[in-house]
């Protein structure tokens, strides 16, 4: 697991222990102190129907909800990133254990954003805004960005294309799969672009100390 303090790969070795049992399930709690930075980690975990006790590998019928801290997993996206979209990004991560629902519209809502200010596309659906982007992307994220709608379901979800802040139903992975592709495209069309045009800044300044012409500079 990734610690949500330090964000470095660790191994936990949580301390369990039973709390109740409700309506819900058999509910524990379960610490630990990451390895690396020496925080504490505190998970509640339910449970559900009639299994009574703990698996170490959460399987369906088992729901995770972190205590402390009420952090992510996911890094801070780079400052170079619009602060509206920092603020969508973050915000879905850090509900993403609690309501995957609203963190996948969050994500929609800030994929679509980013698509339209920067794939320089037609506006319309989600779905279609998708499709027009995946012409003008390097393969890899291309392919990445059309898992969105297969992973997503979208024939069987229309509204997740067509309003893409409503919060409706999710698929198995589909919350943490928007917030993948969402980083892909945060460093390709902003983290990116602003380190070449530093690197390309740099190189100017030196061009025009010797007395050269500075290099001319493309945009995304």
């Amino acid at each position: 697991m990734k610690c949500p303090h330090c964000k470095l790969d660790i191994h936990l070795q949580p301390h369990v222990s039973e709390l109740m049992e409700s309506k819900e399930g058999y509910w524990f709690d379960r610490f630990g102190t990451c390895p690396s930075c020496g925080n504490i980690i505190i998970d509640l975990i339910v449970s559900e129907g009639i299994n009574r006790h703990f698996n170490s590998k959460p399987d369906g019928n088992q729901k995770v909800f972190r205590a402390y801290p009420q952090t992510t997993s996911f890094n801070e996206p780079n400052e170079v990133v619009p602060e509206y979209l920092r603020k969508d990004f973050i915000e879905a991560s850090l509900i993403i254990t609690l309501s995957p629902k609203a963190s996948a519209a969050l994500s929609r809502r800030c994929l679509q954003t980013i698509l339209r200010e920067k794939a320089n596309i037609k506006k319309g659906s989600l779905d279609r805004e998708i499709q027009q982007a995946m012409e003008h992307l390097p393969s890899h994220i291309a392919g990445a960005i059309d898992a969105v709608r297969n992973i997503g379901n979208f024939a069987a979800h229309p509204m997740k294309s067509n309003s893409t802040g409503e919060i409706v139903e999710v698929e198995v992975g589909e919350a943490q799969w928007n917030l993948d592709v969402i980083e892909s495209l945060f460093d390709f069309y902003y983290v990116q672009p602003s380190l070449l045009a530093q690197k390309q800044e740099a190189l100017n300044k030196k061009l025009t100390d010797i007395g050269k012409p500075p290099l001319k500079t493309n945009t995304i």
